[in-house]
């Protein structure tokens, strides 16, 4: 299972459980404290599932998947502290894997992955660092052949 600890520019901490599907999941946590909320929804993806049903059963098969890797019953899920799974954190889930440029327009607004000892400062979301990069080699205005 790949757990994906991030950060946003507020420091607010989300575990995302599972890749990148049309369907995402994350744990929230709650005010600072051990506690945390979990929530899923379509991703952005345009191949996401409509069917709410099938939405909650894959949700519940994530939720059944974390508490096997943390041998805990399903019901005593909750009770595991959030530092707990964020340090579950997956260093590797990209590796030999095609990593998409930033997004200068979400860099300021979305959640970085991080490895949980890793404090990040707020200059590290600031979109104008990703504007070369992001430009580099690249026309959005010109249609080749």
């Amino acid at each position: 299972m790949i757990i994906t600890h991030t950060v946003n520019h507020q420091g607010k901490h989300r575990v995302y459980l599972g890749g990148n599907f049309s369907l995402k999941a994350w744990l929230e946590q709650k005010d600072d404290t051990p506690a945390w909320t979990f929530a899923f929804d379509a991703s952005e993806a345009p191949a996401h599932m409509s069917d709410p049903d099938a939405m909650r059963q894959w949700a519940h098969g994530l939720l059944c998947q974390l508490a096997e890797v943390l041998n805990v019953q399903l019901s005593d899920l909750v009770t595991v502290p959030f530092d707990v799974i964020a340090r579950l954190h997956t260093t590797s889930a990209l590796h030999d894997k095609r990593i998409p440029s930033p997004q200068r327009e979400v860099i300021e607004t979305g959640y970085m992955p991080t490895p949980p000892a890793i404090k990040r400062s707020k200059a590290d979301f600031t979109a104008s660092d990703f504007k070369a990069y992001h430009d580099k080699g690249r026309s959005r205005s010109k249609r080749y052949s």
